[in-house]
């Protein structure tokens, strides 16, 4: 099965990667076509594909599975950071964003509004190639964005510019993992390459729904310890000092795995509790992602697919209802652009409100916000000087300092073998996630010497039975065909 899997693709090498692998020939292993499916934008595939490649690839995984690191507000190890970004917003005409060089927003006669920097820049259904906007403003009558990328811009402007572009930097430079550096978004991502897997690509025919043993986690009878286990390894008795215990000194683990990492203390700065630590998720759900188009209220079709590497637009709707589609999507932080908008009918002018706001998808915790800003009062301070640019900036400047200070991956703690039994005994326990996570974590520990051979051949037993063990011992081939049953299936 995973034979036609690296046998049937084509489309050539995955966007940007370094593969050398010729046009319409397809990728060589898990690796390459984690790399393909991410530059066409199908990020949840693409995890999946990654983790595939770190658990059964052996020696071809080991420089990747060295690359792990630490994501000290999630309190877990990472190779990637999961992003999602969407808008709280119901105002279906135009909503004048903060745009540089933007014209008055006071939609009373003939504005004038889409001068230099003014407008969306993303052509509307049914219109030409340029900006367009309704008499008097542009309320509606030329149409809704067409793509994600427009329906982003349309609503966010300078906003969704800071953003994109703090975020790439940061992207670029490994602070949100490093799992797909170098591989680009294709322009038009092509169909699914699991169409040309040969009938039932991979394991299981068709593609899983969410709950029904397929994305969302396990398959069948794999949901915990299996029978006569009863609960984690002998000798392990209670839930074992995590990430989320005491920190160093009060009187719980050592430093590292046991606790915090130095200099992280206690939970951060406007999270009411502590973060989620080395214990069971809090609210992961299905896995795999929701249908496009499922997330939000908005009438962009493909919500779901990402808008910059890594990072996945999931349209418009309520924070809640944005936070419940990244959980099912398994994302790790949700960005959030709350945007209120009111027309003042005796003044004519829109008045614009826009703050963002970033979520911890497991815990459901706002961990910070920006200022907000009215469109209104920075098109008043543009007329006397100031940058638009520069007022959102200084707007993002504390949530920055945050991400990077906090969310932001960074090099794993030292570590006992103390400590990575205790984690890899919490890791055995949980319920309702997908094995391939758990078993990359726990491979990066024997890579690591922390665990030895029958360590792992015992965990790897517990998390997916008699293919852990084929996962231990077994030929690449056999390796790569045990994983199969949790990779994407064709569309």
């Amino acid at each position: 099965m995973m034979q036609r899997l690296l046998g049937g693709v084509a489309g050539g090498a995955a966007p940007g990667s370094d593969a050398g692998q010729p046009v319409n020939e397809a990728p060589k292993d898990l690796k390459g076509l984690a790399q393909l499916a991410f530059g066409q934008g199908r990020e949840a595939d693409a995890q999946r594909l990654i983790l595939g490649h770190l658990v059964a690839e052996g020696d071809d995984a080991e420089p990747l599975l060295s690359m792990v690191k630490f994501a000290p507000q999630l309190r877990e190890p990472r190779w990637a950071l999961r992003w999602g970004v969407g808008l709280d917003a119901d105002y279906d005409s135009d909503p004048l964003p903060i745009r540089e060089g933007m014209s008055s927003p006071n939609t009373g006669g003939s504005r004038g509004f889409g001068g230099p920097g003014g407008g969306s820049e993303e052509p509307r259904a049914g219109g030409g190639g340029g900006p367009q906007f309704g008499p008097g403003g542009g309320f509606g009558n030329a149409g809704t964005p067409r793509t994600p990328s427009g329906e982003f811009d349309y609503y966010t402007g300078q906003w969704g510019k800071s953003l994109l572009a703090e975020y790439a930097a940061r992207y670029a430079d490994g602070r949100f993992g490093s799992a797909f550096a170098g591989v680009e978004l294709s322009p038009a991502p092509p169909a699914n390459p699991a169409a040309g897997f040969g009938g039932g690509g991979f394991a299981g025919g068709g593609r899983p729904s969410p709950g029904a043993g397929g994305f969302g986690g396990p398959p069948p009878g794999i949901g915990g310890p299996p029978p006569g286990i009863g609960g984690p390894p002998p000798g392990i008795g209670g839930p074992p000092p995590g990430i989320g215990g005491p920190p160093p000194g009060a009187g719980g683990p050592p430093p590292g795995i046991g606790g915090p990492p130095p200099g992280i203390g206690g939970p951060p700065p406007g999270v009411g509790g502590p973060p989620r630590g080395f214990g069971p998720s809090a609210g992961s759900g299905p896995g795999g992602g929701a249908p496009a188009g499922a997330a939000g209220t908005g009438a962009v079709a493909s919500a779901g697919e990402m808008i910059a590497p890594g990072l996945v637009y999931m349209g418009k709707g309520g924070w809640k209802k944005l936070l419940a589609e990244a959980k099912k999507r398994e994302l790790d932080y949700l960005i959030v652009f709350s945007i209120d908008v009111a027309k003042n009918t005796k003044t004519g002018y829109v008045s614009n409100d826009t703050k963002m706001n970033v979520y911890n998808v497991s815990s459901g915790e706002l961990i910070t916000s920006s200022k907000k800003l009215n469109n209104v009062t920075v098109y008043r301070a543009i007329q006397e000087g100031e940058s638009a640019s520069e007022e959102v900036e200084k707007a993002l400047e504390p949530v920055w300092r945050f991400i990077d200070e906090k969310v932001a991956l960074q090099e794993m703690p030292n570590l006992t073998r103390e400590n990575v039994a205790n984690r890899i005994a919490q890791l055995l326990t949980r319920d309702g996630e997908l094995p391939l996570q758990q078993m990359a974590e726990i491979r990066a520990y024997y890579g690591r010497g922390l665990i030895d051979d029958e360590e792992l051949a015992k965990a790897y037993d517990i998390l997916a039975g008699d293919q852990g063990l084929v996962l231990v011992s077994g030929s690449q081939k056999e390796r790569r065909n045990a994983v199969a049953r949790w990779m994407p299936s064709e569309q």
